[in-house]
């Protein structure tokens, strides 16, 4: 194939890849997976990125003169400073991933977060490279949310009244519970941006009808930091574009719309606003199964400061937004006091959810109810205090630096030229960062790439800074060492997230085996379980359902083996400790027990399960005779 046909096609998948990968994003759904929503779409985007950092790797090769590829030869380049912050941001996440708790979750995060940039700098170069790829990204963002709209509108309307439907999982009227609310403060911006702009009817009917359903599902989703967001992002964006005058540009491109537009976009969004009071969008049997009360009640808790004896750090604080955060604030104070023990270099990349059980329940009036036994938080719902708590403080600043240049010149160009684009552009970064306080921003795969995709754009839309610094760097680009390494090194650390995926699938797969009914042989369960553990040794769940196996079928030496190397990976797991104390005490080492069940119930104070196992060991002690040279299990 001639180098130019090579040359444009490289260049079509750099520009097209992330436009094409957005509907996959936004609509993957994948019941083989433990996560249905989420898992699918790292694959998506671990591939994608694959493709364009292969596609990078060879423009330099492809574009090359013949004797330019025999030179070495040192290149100055100028990079600007936020260029240099964010690749040092890069660099702190990956120096993070070798003190991590667990090395392979470690991997899994930064490569899903290296991924992501590479989507965010393809975007970027595309923008500043073809003057039509703001209509194709319009293209692309209301017609796959148009796509989603539709998947939703069939889940809320036909599978929602399915008894076996599960609305934690598909498409139904509690959109928080998938990735709709998180992805919908970028979408909203820039479908009604497509609204206003797109001269092609498709597209500005589709957009429209994207505003609509994607205005809907943020109003069934209960996410009111998601609706906190975009009305206050719509507020600032109105209020720039009536207090500045209509901008020398196409007309077009403005917010200033014609009567009929006008109207039809505020009898839609009068209409959803109407119908929030009579949908029912979360039963109580739903919201009774978000808990699991049964052995793991509420712990005691001082019933004020005067009585608290352990408090986190800026407890002043969280007690003054405790009546309008709710229960994030049980979250946010344990987080903080992970961050004050750890506050310049954090716990690691990815450590997170291994960590937080131990702080949880460690501060009076601020225990969190919903980690309880296996279910733990992976994330305290704010960016901020996520980024501090795993890579610390001085990380946490430079990311909320990097956004907040990013805003203020969005913003300074939408006060400059109030363009509709500009305009929509305040507003979605508004709504995102605010909710990024007290959602998942930023950690769930669509939010991620719809993050990269749209910081790209705007970066990518910036007037070039002229400020930049000159910088001399070895230049074997023309050579082929540099972009095979570059390549062989996505691929390795690819390799990571996806055999946890594969791994993943396995865990699902010996879930429903367990879940048969006649069940199958134990043979086929164990083997399954034995594959998801090699494909991916540092993934904590074929660690535990073995131990869970081998347990229930009476092996407790190999129920104790991974029970061991499952504590290892996540060292505050308090049913593992229980499980760990019933294994102890029925191979009589009730020392050990006692030291378990006590190191769990510190973990979850008021556990019953946990104290009645305590209660009875030592009873049990107390009751016979030390002298005898047997001991039974109680």
């Amino acid at each position: 194939m001639p180098s130019s046909r090579v040359q444009r096609l490289l260049e079509a998948i750099l520009e097209m890849a992330p436009l094409l990968t957005l509907p996959l994003m936004l609509t993957v759904r994948w019941s083989c997976f433990i996560a249905p929503n989420e898992e699918p779409k790292w694959a998506i985007l671990i591939i994608e990125g694959l493709f364009l950092v292969t596609a990078a790797s060879m423009m330099p090769l492809i574009s090359a003169r013949p004797q330019d590829k025999q030179r070495a030869s040192p290149k100055e380049t100028a990079l600007s400073w936020p260029s240099w912050a964010f690749f040092c941001f890069w660099l702190g996440l990956g120096l993070g991933t070798l003190y991590a708790v667990n090395g392979g979750e470690a991997l899994n995060r930064f490569s899903f977060w290296s991924f992501a940039i590479c989507t965010l700098l393809a975007t970027v170069r595309s923008t500043r490279n073809d003057p039509s790829y703001h209509l194709k990204l319009q293209t692309s963002i209301a017609l796959s949310t148009l796509l989603l709209s539709g998947l939703f509108w069939y889940g809320f309307f036909v599978d929602f009244k399915n008894p076996n439907f599960n609305p934690f999982v598909g498409f139904s009227r509690i959109g928080h519970f998938n990735f709709t609310a998180d992805a919908l403060m970028w979408l909203i911006p820039l479908n009604l941006w497509a609204t206003i702009t797109s001269r092609a009817s498709v597209i500005r009917l589709s957009a429209a009808a994207s505003v609509a359903s994607g205005s809907f599902m943020l109003l069934t989703s209960g996410s009111l930091g998601g609706i906190g967001g975009l009305l206050a992002g719509g507020a600032l964006s109105l209020t720039i574009a009536l207090s500045v005058g209509r901008p020398p540009h196409r007309e077009h491109d403005t917010l200033r719309l014609r009567p009929g537009r006008s109207l039809t976009i505020g009898i839609l969004l009068l209409t959803i606003l109407a119908a929030k009071p009579i949908i029912d969008h979360m039963p109580q049997q739903f919201r009774d199964a978000m808990f699991v009360r049964a052995e793991w009640d509420n712990p005691p808790v001082a019933t004020s400061l005067e009585t608290a004896t352990h408090l986190p750090p800026l407890t002043p604080f969280w007690m003054s937004i405790l009546p309008v955060a709710g229960a994030r604030t049980s979250m946010w104070a344990s987080t903080s006091g992970m961050i004050a023990d750890n506050p310049w270099v954090g716990l690691g990349t990815g450590s997170y959810v291994f960590e937080y059980p131990a702080y949880s329940k460690r501060y009076d009036l601020f225990g969190d109810f919903e980690t309880l036994g296996v279910k733990v938080k992976t994330n305290p719902h704010n960016v901020l205090l996520q980024i501090a708590a795993e890579n610390g403080i001085p990380m946490m600043l430079l990311f909320l630096g990097l956004y907040s240049w990013l805003f203020i010149k969005v913003l300074r160009e939408a006060l400059r030229q109030p363009t509709a684009f500009w305009l929509c552009g305040v507003w979605a970064l508004t709504a995102a960062g605010l909710d990024a306080l007290v959602n998942h921003v930023f950690f769930n795969p669509a939010s991620l790439f719809l993050s990269a995709v749209v910081i790209g754009i705007y970066y990518g839309s910036l007037p070039k800074n002229p400020y930049r610094t000159k910088t001399v760097l070895p230049y074997p680009i023309r050579s082929i060492a540099l972009p095979m390494a570059a390549i062989v090194g996505a691929f390795w650390l690819a390799s990571f997230p996806l055999r946890w995926l594969i791994s993943e699938y396995y865990v699902a797969e010996a879930l429903r085996l367990e879940a048969e009914n006649p069940p199958p042989s134990e043979r086929q369960t164990l083997s399954t379980w034995v594959t998801a553990r090699t494909w991916s040794p540092n993934n904590v769940l074929p660690l535990y359902g073995l131990a869970q196996f081998h347990m229930a079928h009476g092996h407790y030496l190999l129920a104790e083996r991974y029970l061991d190397a499952f504590l290892r990976l996540f060292p505050h797991h308090s049913a593992a400790l229980n499980l760990m104390g019933n294994i102890e005490t029925k191979t009589h080492r009730l020392d050990a027990a006692e030291k378990s069940f006590e190191r769990a119930l510190k973990l979850e104070p008021d556990a019953t399960g946990i104290r009645e196992n305590l209660e009875m060991l030592r009873k049990w002690r107390s009751s016979t005779p030390q002298d005898s040279g047997k001991t039974e299990s109680p």
